[in-house]
């Protein structure tokens, strides 16, 4: 009697695989959702710590603590800050998304693209003195910069009318100078 030995094996297979993705889904869910949500400590402590990039680089100050908010959310796979600060003479905002895999950096850049583009904002990549692994862009008022590298993407954000290519330099010093000299 044959109770179709090769669909049973298939079904098994089928199961186990299906399985197996549920699972994984359901890591990368808990990981970026639950946990980071349990643990995230909502400026809480955090306007003491040392950033890579804050409105000191700028030679600024923030006028109160009430003028600084940081968000910050690690993942097993990426993590992200969210910095802004209103110092004495500028106000600075960026967001931080970093990653060891070079292809969730460009799929959250592509991401961020579609979503300016969905509202009306153009970014387009521009010339600048920086080494060819980082490509920066800026919308159309040119205030606001994203600095991309292959595991690293910045959106400083409303620099207002400081200098550009001082900006990008700073950027660059502070969030990617490091990451090229680790490669080499």
């Amino acid at each position: 009697m044959d109770f179709g030995g090769k669909k049973v094996g298939i079904k098994k297979k089928l199961a186990i695989s299906s399985c197996f993705i549920i699972t994984v889904i359901a890591i990368l869910l808990i990981n970026n959702f639950i946990i980071t949500n349990i643990f995230k400590n909502k400026n809480n402590g955090m306007k003491n710590k040392l950033y890579s990039l804050s409105i000191k680089d700028f030679n600024d100050d923030v006028v109160n603590e009430d003028d600084l908010y940081i968000d910050e959310n690690k993942g097993f796979l990426a993590s992200s800050t969210f910095y802004t600060a209103n110092g004495r003479n500028m106000r600075l905002s960026y967001d931080l998304f970093e990653s060891e895999y070079k292809w969730i950096v460009n799929w959250n850049f592509n991401k961020m693209m579609e979503w300016f583009e969905s509202q009306g904002i153009v970014y387009t990549e521009i010339q600048n003195s920086l080494p060819d692994f980082i490509k920066v862009y800026t919308n159309q008022e040119g205030n606001n910069y994203i600095l991309l590298s292959d595991n690293k993407i910045i959106e400083v954000i409303g620099l207002g009318e400081e200098d550009k290519d001082k900006i990008i330099e700073i950027v660059y010093n502070k969030i990617f100078k490091d990451t090229k000299e680790e490669l080499v």
